[in-house]
């Protein structure tokens, strides 16, 4: 995960997400989907979108809006020969 500031932003803003093999290479994974999620007594708050692949094979760049500072949970999911995985952590947003 990276961003232009090294954390995620409050409002509108990117992330580039890479995918690596267990030698470090950048690896293509097709389609990739982001989301995110804030715990809150009462209600969630939610962010998400497709992740739009780059000129770098495996490097994929997200463009989300989160509403509210604080505390998110981050998921990324996308298909592994066929079989759906996620990868989900925790992400301050300031």
């Amino acid at each position: 995960l990276m961003s232009p500031t090294g954390a995620f932003a409050n409002g509108a803003g990117q992330f580039a997400v890479e995918f690596r093999d267990a030698a470090g290479a950048l690896v293509d994974v097709g389609e990739v989907q982001a989301s995110g999620s804030m715990a809150m007594p009462g209600m969630a708050m939610t962010a998400g979108g497709a992740a739009a692949r780059t000129a770098t094979p495996g490097r994929y760049l997200v463009r989300a809006e989160f509403a509210m500072a604080g505390a998110w949970r981050i998921t990324v999911a996308w298909t592994d020969r066929g079989t759906p995985r996620t990868f989900s952590f925790n992400g301050d947003v300031q």
